[in-house]
């Protein structure tokens, strides 16, 4: 199982990004730490889509969908996604939106204990159905049961294609992060 440390953009040392690379890490896309305040948010009227459903799933086969659909969509694998998923039920709610009963969406929902914030993760639409209305009502989903939920904010580590829709919905930017992994942890000495 691999690691994946954050760095964001007011970590020190400065040079933090770098000295994890020198020791094995690799980069990927940067993103950028965005939050949303759900408050002051107005409820946003769920998209209705001609021969799609979003739904929230619980079900093993479900989750094994979500991870085959993600590992498509991204083109890698994520080995620990599905184990993640089943240890993660209560404190995480998972969404998928089908086409005659096939995944063409995802995203999920985690809450953390005593916190105000809830993140948001996974959000992904197979390439062929973009620019259908299906992204933004995943996001409408997470935020009416975060809101349900009495959450004050949203917080997501924003890729390139999200950033510009998310910032559109009212997402404000806090800082860039860049996300590090190693494959096989070893026990770096800086």
């Amino acid at each position: 199982m691999g690691f994946e440390w954050k760095v964001y953009d007011f970590d020190n040392p400065k040079t933090l990004k770098q000295r994890l690379i020198d020791h094995g890490f690799e980069a990927e896309d940067k993103e950028a730490l965005m939050v949303y305040d759900v408050n002051n948010s107005k409820p946003e009227k769920l998209n209705e889509i001609d021969g799609f459903e979003v739904n929230e799933i619980s079900s093993i086969k479900d989750m094994e969908k979500l991870v085959k659909f993600q590992e498509t969509v991204w083109d890698k694998s994520f080995p620990w996604l599905l184990d993640h998923m089943k240890k993660s039920i209560g404190d995480s709610v998972y969404f998928m939106a089908c086409h005659n009963g096939d995944p063409v969406g995802t995203g999920w929902i985690d809450y953390h204990k005593d916190s105000a914030f809830a993140e948001i993760h996974g959000g992904a639409v197979h390439p062929a159905y973009r620019g259908r209305g299906i992204y933004s009502t995943l996001f409408s989903k997470r935020l009416e049961h975060a809101r349900n939920k009495g959450h004050h904010y949203l917080a997501v580590d924003a890729g390139p294609m999200s950033f510009p829709i998310l910032k559109a919905k009212g997402f404000r930017k806090l800082c860039s992060s860049f996300p590090l992994k190693m494959q096989k942890p070893n026990r770096p000495h800086f």
